[in-house]
C-alpha cells in the first residue's frame, strides 16, 4: 500500500512524492486455514463465494511528504481518504487498471469516540442486569443469615448429669 496525491493515480513509481511505507495486514472469512496466510489463498473468490475482508494497517506518524497532504486521524473527526487494493496473480506486476478501489472519489472516515458508542448499548437494563442484581442480592442475604446462625451464641443451658 502506498500514498499518493490524489484517488486516481500511483505515484509512487513515476514521482517522488509516492511513498510505500505502509505495514498491515489483511484476512478474508473464506480461508479454510485459519492459521495465517498461505500461498495457495487469494483474495479473489472462488466459485462465487461470498465473504468479509478485515484490513489492518500502520503508517510512521512522520513521513517524506513534501506537499503536507499526510493526515493523522483524530478522533470525532472526519478525514478524506481512499484505499485500493491489489494483489498479484501469476507474478505479473503492479498496473493502474489491476486494482480495486473503495470510490472513484475521496471517501469520508469518521473516527467515533468509543463513549459515543458504548452510551448508545447502556440503554437502560436488560434481563441479564436485572438477574445478577437479584442472584447478588439473594447471596447476600443468605451470607449473613449463614453467618448470623454460626457466630450467635449457644443458648443450650448446661446441666450436670447429677441432676437428671
Amino acid at each position: 500500500m502506498f500514498m499518493a496525491l490524489n484517488h486516481h493515480s500511483s505515484l509512487l513509481g513515476n514521482h517522488s512524492s509516492g511513498q510505500n511505507n505502509w505495514k498491515g495486514a489483511w484476512w478474508h472469512s473464506s480461508f479454510a486455514d485459519k492459521s495465517g496466510f498461505v500461498e495457495e489463498d487469494s483474495p479473489y473468490s472462488k466459485g462465487g463465494e461470498k465473504g468479509t475482508y478485515y484490513f489492518e494497517f500502520a503508517r510512521p506518524l512522520r513521513t517524506m511528504d513534501r506537499l503536507q497532504q499526510d493526515v493523522q486521524f483524530t478522533i470525532d473527526w472526519s478525514s478524506k481518504m481512499s484505499v485500493a487494493f491489489w494483489y498479484p496473480v501469476d507474478g505479473k506486476q503492479w498496473v493502474g487498471s489491476g486494482h480495486y478501489t473503495i470510490n472513484c472519489d475521496w471517501a469520508s472516515l469518521d473516527i467515533a469516540c468509543g463513549s459515543v458508542l458504548t452510551d448508545a448499548s447502556r440503554s437502560g437494563w436488560d434481563m441479564a442486569s436485572a438477574f445478577a442484581l437479584l442472584f447478588s442480592v439473594a447471596a447476600l442475604c443468605i451470607a449473613i443469615f449463614v453467618s448470623y446462625h454460626v457466630s450467635r451464641p449457644n443458648t443450650v443451658k448446661f446441666a450436670p448429669v447429677e441432676n437428671l
